[in-house]
């Protein structure tokens, strides 16, 4: 089990250093980054040894007060069928980079980019931001999320929407729990690869990403992606190609 993660400078000193907890069952319960002004993430399960709770402390307060972050899951068997993520502006730390959203764990990073460019930032400083996800699956695939974001006592619906091939995927979508850029994570799994992922809001921004697979056995090996984005005032299209390779 990884006990600790160090991140060195190019002058060889430290930028980042995780420690990891585990309780008796070698789940992971607790993350400390010392350099990070002491934060702490705590992770709490139910009695059926399923993620319930993550929580972000700093050294700010005590972990008996109210964290900055918290992810609450509820589940159907194992699925997920929804998660509520409440971020505390007052409390949440302004040295620290923006841990990131649900969001970027459920579209690609380039849709993700260009959704949240196109939010509007709420005008009250310091405000409870509440982001509720509910997932619908298709047999063994994620079909629908909705986004419900409340601030300032108003609130904001966004639509997420999936279709899939038939072949299995070899990736799993971080939804939740990690740290920082790479960190740890906890996931929800789509058996098959997207082919088509439809993004719309209140705002009337749609983005929609096409992808057409090349397979090398049950694998895809290439995918190509067409991303269309229309919002209020123009429509542009993008266009990226990804490769993959596989150890033996």
């Amino acid at each position: 089990m990884l006990k600790s993660r160090i991140v060195y400078n190019r002058d060889n000193s430290e930028k980042y250093n995780y420690v990891y907890e585990y309780n008796k069952d070698n789940r992971l319960i607790g993350i400390t980054s010392p350099l990070e002004k002491k934060a702490r993430i705590r992770f709490i399960y139910n009695d059926k040894k399923m993620l319930k709770e993550v929580k972000y402390f700093t050294e700010t307060f005590s972990e008996n007060d109210l964290p900055y972050r918290k992810l609450e899951f509820a589940y159907d068997g194992r699925k997920v069928i929804s998660i509520k993520e409440t971020i505390n502006k007052q409390k949440y730390p302004r040295s620290y980079v923006a841990a990131p959203s649900l969001l970027s764990c459920l579209v690609s990073e380039g849709m993700a980019e260009e959704i949240e460019a196109n939010a509007v930032s709420p005008k009250i400083e310091y405000d409870v931001v509440v982001n509720d996800y509910a997932f619908e699956w298709d047999g063994h695939n994620v079909s629908e999320v909705k986004i419900t974001t409340t601030t300032g006592g108003k609130s904001s619906v966004a639509n997420i929407s999936y279709t899939y091939d038939e072949k299995k995927s070899p990736f799993m979508a971080r939804v939740a729990g990690y740290v920082e850029e790479d960190g740890v994570a906890y996931s929800i799994a789509s058996k098959n690869n997207v082919v088509n992922c439809s993004y719309s809001d209140d705002s009337d921004l749609t983005i929609t990403e096409e992808s057409q697979y090349t397979y090398d056995g049950k694998y895809p090996v290439v995918k190509v992606v067409e991303r269309v984005r229309k919002g209020a005032l123009s429509t542009t299209t993008t266009n990226a190609t990804y490769t993959y390779e596989y150890l033996e």
